[in-house]
């Protein structure tokens, strides 16, 4: 909701209250801010309006990703590079992204073409971590390395505090149903358990995901659903890796 006094109820971006009272960090090249809040629906809609965030999410995603993993290394000496890895995957999951940005009121500063904006693109959760991916590509761009590795970790720190003492826990197998879901009725996907070995005190579970026929890499963990749980959210990374290039075929 927009108030009355809210500087961005002028009806244009007020890039000067976003700067200094929101994200705390100023532009030299107001350009990058503008095209981190631009969705491809307002570019296709309107040519010569300037490039879309698509690009920049993907550099921001890659910032974030070596900000954590570098804070992870530093901290925490003695762990081993899966905990690592899903620790780092809790902190920058999609849930945290678009929290962030609604906390930064981001989604409130987006060019949405009018299709999208029809569709409430501006309450889209994906609109909101996209937008939050390309404003950490865009400081990174405006600033470097050292600005934008503040940038995050003032915003991320506590959510990364959280996920490090176990107070983070993401269901990936409900993630998984959700994301497939999304793209067909009824989806084809099972969880098959290859192999449970060892004694009856140290068994382990091995199980991977099978889609369309096809199965995906495996995880081994002493339950049941904690191996069901890594197989999702191995098989979750892979198609959603393939989904932004594309490969994924909705139904």
């Amino acid at each position: 909701m927009i108030l009355a006094n809210d500087p961005r109820s002028a009806g244009r971006l007020d890039f000067d209250h976003l700067q200094d009272k929101l994200i705390l960090y100023r532009f030299r090249d107001t350009s990058l801010l503008q095209e981190a809040l631009t969705h491809s629906s307002f570019a296709n809609e309107n040519p010569g309006s300037g490039s879309d965030n698509e690009r920049l999410e993907f550099l921001g995603d890659s910032i974030l990703s070596a900000v954590i993993s570098k804070q992870l290394y530093l901290r925490l000496e003695q762990l081993p590079e899966g905990r690592m890895t899903r620790i780092r995957s809790l902190t920058v999951r999609s849930e945290s992204l678009s929290a962030i940005a609604e906390q930064l009121l981001l989604p409130e500063f987006l060019r949405l073409g009018q299709g999208e904006e029809k569709t409430l693109g501006r309450l889209k959760r994906s609109n909101a971590e996209d937008a939050m991916e390309a404003l950490i590509g865009a400081v990174f761009l405006d600033g470097g390395w050292e600005a934008a590795e503040t940038f995050v970790l003032r915003l991320f720190e506590d959510t990364l505090d959280r996920a490090i003492g176990g107070e983070i826990v993401y269901d990936y197998k409900s993630r998984l149903y959700e994301y497939l879901q999304m793209r067909e009725v009824s989806p084809d996907v099972q969880f098959v358990l290859l192999a449970a070995e060892g004694p009856a005190h140290e068994r382990q579970f091995t199980f991977a995901v099978q889609y369309k026929g096809i199965l995906y890499p495996s995880a081994t963990a002493s339950s049941k659903k904690s191996a069901e749980q890594e197989a999702a959210r191995i098989f979750l990374e892979s198609v959603e890796a393939q989904d932004k290039e594309g490969f994924v075929t909705r139904a």
